[in-house]
Order: structure tokens, then C-alpha cells, then sequence
């Protein structure tokens, strides 16, 4: 049954059960008016579905139906930017393609849009403030005249201009200007540092899947050596130069590459769904990208420590954050000492009036329209306030000293971020050196043994020996170039060299 029935039956049976003295107009209106109110709160009840708890320790809660139709912009798997399935993306394009899909760096953008906002709202109190008032009022009061008193009423139509102006208030304004201004340096400076932080996400990633790429053309290599000592070894079995355990030893090798596969498969679908991830793309989207030999690795650091060092000061957007926030508890400082000092502000009103008057026994006056104005020019200055000023100017000057300490601290941590990944490439390259020469000695050292093999010199265990070396010499091959290429990315990243837009084919610039 309808709500609104059951309310006209209730306020029925209300009014026939009642007492025939409470059946008057003055309660079938109040009466009337209670049951409007109840109807009203009833009907706005329904509009908006109230929360509940789950109905049962063992069932699931089931979200309403408002909110399952509120997640359907979420529910696409394949929401983000769209992939092109035959084209080979370098890191340049996918930094691109970073820059204008990932939320990070829409959010900060969105931030910086909020500060300058402020800082034009800081600067409107440079300007005076013009208001549109419309005054429309009835007043009704008793006048004494004589011995009796008289009712007056008198109606007051008054439109008018207001305008209000502060001319001076020795730094206020100013201070508070330049907070505004710091603020917004800050914003575009954390702008800049998750545009910087994305830039290393996407190149990390990149350099990660790179690294699975290789991983896996390396496990398929070893593969291939595996099945070949494998089957060389069966042959040797069946003509009485290999016993039974060789074979054995053999098999478990090439099952040992192949479980070894595998996994490097299963890593390298990771590796691009955490790529397609930062880029703003769905995981489940195809993505092809170069490979890691076609980079180019660089040869040596090229430049010493200070050079780096003195770069990241300049460039890191993290210092020039903490140099705004220094800057902005300084003009924090100037706006606090302006209270010790007076305003003067300007105050005027123009329009014009029109009203109406009538007292009791007497014909009505009506008055207008008429000139309206008033002009104020007031001083206002606080002789004292328990100390508050003081206290204030304490802070201030306090928030400035943290400040530049944070600062301080800040250029710290950069210099000996700088300091360890230089050094950590230094180590790479030294690394990546020794796994090229490794690895050449181990394809040398298997050469050698199949040919030695064939020639009776060598047995069945030297081969896989040297079948089982080659393979790690391969990963630690991948492994080293890879990291050469992650420390280079880190050291453009812990500089802001990569703030830089890296060319394409590159991995920064």
C-alpha cells in the first residue's frame, strides 16, 4: 500500500477518534501541517539509500545497486591507453605516452592549478571591492507622542553601490602575496618531481622487462646447448663411450633449462604488465619493445663525481621545493610583523532610497527617490592583544629556521644519493666488463670441450660442466648489461638529468 494512503487513512481515523471540541479548523490545520512533515521527511528518507551492515557473518555484502553502477567506468579490463599491437615502442615514446595517461602527474598538475588560484586570490586584496546591495525592509513600532502612543509603519526600498579598499597595512598584503607565489613555486617544483619520478618508474620498468627479454633469449640458448649435450650423449650411450648416469645427469640439465624458461617467461609477462601499468595502459594490452642490444652502452662515466653533484644541486626539483618552502616562512615572517602596525582602509556606500510611511489616523507619506551616500576612512590599530603578536612573530620566525634546515638537510641527502649511484655505476661497469669477458671465455671453453669430446679427450661431465657455465655466463651477461643501463637511468634520475626528453632510441639523455 502506498506511503500517502496509509497517512490519509491514519490522519482519518486520528480525526474520528478525537474529541469533538479538538475537531476545529485551528487543529485540522496544525494537525494537517504535522502529518505534511511526516510525509515530507518520509518521502526524503527514501531518496538516498542508508548504509547497512552485512546481514550475515558468512555471506558477503552486496554493494547497492547506485554503487555497482558508479564502478562501471572501472569495471573495462582494457581501460587506458590504447597500445598499437605492431609497433616496437622505445622509451622515449613510452615516457610520452607516461607524461600525458598517468594519474601522478594529472593529480600534481591539477595541484599546481589550485595554487596559482591562490595566488590570484592573494592578489585581489591589491584591488577594492565593489558590492551590489539591495535593501528591502518593513519596520512597524509605537511612537510616543504626547500622552498616546501612535503605531508607525514604514516600508524602505534602498538599492546602493559598496565599496571597500584597504590602503595600507605595512606588509600584510605583500607578505601574504609572496606566501601565495612561494606556494605555488612549491606546487610547479612537485610538478616537476613526479613528472622526474615517472620518468625513472617508466624507465625502470623498461629496463626491468628489457632485462626479462634477454633473460629469456638466453634460457632459450641454454635450451638449445641442453637438448644438443643431451643427444650427443645418448649417441655416445648406445655406442658404449657413456654410461647410464651421463644420460641421466644430461636429462636433468635440459629439464633444469627448461624449468629455467619458464620461469623467465612467466617474468617477462610480469615485466610488461608493470611497464603497460606505469605507462597508463592495461596489462592485458600487447606491448612489443626494443632490444636490449640495439641500446647503445655507454663506454665510461665520462664525467667525475663534482660534476654530477653540481648538476643534481641545480636541477633536483626536490631542492627547489624545500628553497620555496624557506622563502614562503620568510614572507610568513613579514606578514606577522605587520600586525604591530596600523591599517587604513576606505569604506563608501551611493544608491539611492525610497520609502513609504503611515502612522495610525493619518494619510500615508511616501518619500524618493532620494540620493543615498556615505564615505568612511578608518584606522584601525591593536595596542594589544595579550602578546598573541608576539607569539605569532615566534612561530614565524621559528617555521623559517625549519625550514631552511629542511633545506639543508635536503641538498645532504641529494649529494650522497649522487655519490652512491655514481659509484654503483662505476661498479657496473666493471661488472659488465667482467661477465663480456666471462662469457667469451665460456664459448670458447664449450667450443672447446665438444670438439675435445669428439676427439676422445674429454668426457661426458666436462661437457656439461661446460654447457651448465655457459649458461650462467649468458644470465650474468644480461644481468650485468642491464644493470650498467639501470644505473645510468638512476644517476640521469638522482641529477635530473631526466627531466631532460630522452631521444629516441636512448635510454636518457
Amino acid at each position: 500500500m502506498p506511503i500517502t494512503r496509509i497517512l490519509i487513512d491514519f490522519r482519518r481515523w486520528l480525526w474520528q477518534a478525537r474529541p469533538a471540541k479538538y475537531r476545529t479548523t485551528p487543529h485540522l490545520l496544525r494537525s494537517s501541517i504535522q502529518i505534511a512533515f511526516l510525509l515530507t521527511f518520509m518521502l526524503c528518507s527514501k531518496t538516498e539509500e542508508a548504509q547497512e551492515v552485512p546481514r550475515s557473518v558468512d555471506k558477503p555484502w552486496i554493494a547497492p545497486e547506485k554503487q555497482r553502477q558508479s564502478q562501471e567506468r572501472f569495471s573495462s579490463a582494457t581501460t587506458g591507453t590504447p597500445m598499437d599491437a605492431g609497433h616496437t615502442y622505445s622509451l622515449a615514446e613510452l615516457v610520452d605516452l607516461a607524461e600525458s595517461s598517468n594519474p601522478q602527474t594529472r593529480s600534481a598538475w591539477e595541484s599546481a592549478k589550485i595554487r596559482a588560484a591562490d595566488l590570484r586570490i592573494a592578489k585581489s586584496e591589491l584591488y577594492p571591492a565593489l558590492t551590489g546591495v539591495m535593501l528591502g525592509e518593513t519596520d512597524r513600532q509605537r511612537l510616543l507622542l504626547d500622552t498616546t502612543y501612535a503605531r508607525q509603519t514604514i516600508g524602505l526600498y534602498q538599492p546602493t553601490l559598496e565599496v571597500s579598499y584597504l590602503l595600507l597595512d605595512f606588509g600584510g598584503r605583500a607578505g601574504r602575496i609572496k606566501e601565495a607565489r612561494q606556494q605555488l613555486l612549491q606546487a610547479d617544483y612537485a610538478f616537476n618531481a613526479n613528472h622526474l619520478a615517472v620518468f625513472y618508474e617508466v624507465a625502470h620498468s623498461y629496463l626491468k622487462l628489457l632485462e626479462a627479454l634477454g633473460q629469456r633469449h638466453a634460457a632459450e640458448l641454454d635450451v638449445e646447448d641442453a637438448q644438443t649435450v643431451q643427444s650427443s650423449i645418448e649417441d655416445k650411450l648406445k655406442d658404449g663411450l657413456a654410461t647410464l648416469p651421463n644420460v641421466l645427469q644430461a636429462r636433468a640439465e635440459t629439464a633444469q633449462a627448461q624449468y629455467t624458461l619458464s620461469s623467465v617467461e612467466g617474468k617477462v609477462d610480469v615485466a610488461r604488465g608493470e611497464l603497460l601499468s606505469t605507462v597508463g595502459s592495461s596489462p592485458l594490452q600487447p606491448l612489443e619493445v626494443e632490444d636490449l642490444d640495439s641500446l647503445q652502452q655507454p663506454e665510461e662515466q665520462g664525467q667525475g663525481a663534482q660534476a654530477y653533484v653540481e648538476r643534481g644541486l641545480g636541477q633536483r626539483p626536490e631542492i627547489g621545493e624545500e628553497l620555496a618552502k624557506e622563502a614562503e616562512a620568510r614572507a610568513k615572517v613579514g606578514e606577522m610583523r605587520s600586525a604591530y602596525f596600523p591599517s587604513l582602509s576606505l569604506k563608501g556606500e551611493g544608491g539611492e532610497g525610497r520609502a513609504y510611511a503611515q502612522q495610525d489616523l493619518l494619510p500615508g507619506v511616501y518619500f524618493g527617490p532620494a540620493e543615498v551616500w556615505k564615505v568612511q576612512l578608518g584606522l584601525r590599530w591593536t595596542l594589544f592583544d595579550g602578546f598573541a603578536r608576539e607569539a605569532r612573530v615566534a612561530e614565524a620566525h621559528a617555521e623559517e629556521q625549519r625550514a631552511r634546515a629542511d633545506a639543508e638537510q635536503m641538498r645532504d641527502q641529494v649529494e650522497l644519493q649522487i655519490w652512491t649511484t655514481f659509484i654503483d655505476l662505476r661498479t657496473a661497469l666493471k661488472q659488465r666488463d667482467a661477465a663480456a669477458a666471462s662469457l667469451h671465455a665460456a664459448e670458447v671453453s664449450y667450443d672447446a670441450t665438444v670438439d675435445s669430446l669428439k676427439a676422445g679427450l674429454s668426457t661426458t661431465l666436462d661437457l656439461v660442466s661446460a654447457q651448465r657455465n655457459l649458461a650462467q655466463a649468458r644470465s650474468n651477461d644480461v644481468t650485468a648489461k642491464t644493470n650498467v643501463l639501470e644505473q645510468v637511468a638512476k644517476l640521469a634520475y638522482r641529477t635530473g638529468d631526466l627531466l631532460n626528453r630522452p631521444a629516441p632510441g636512448k635510454v636518457i639523455p
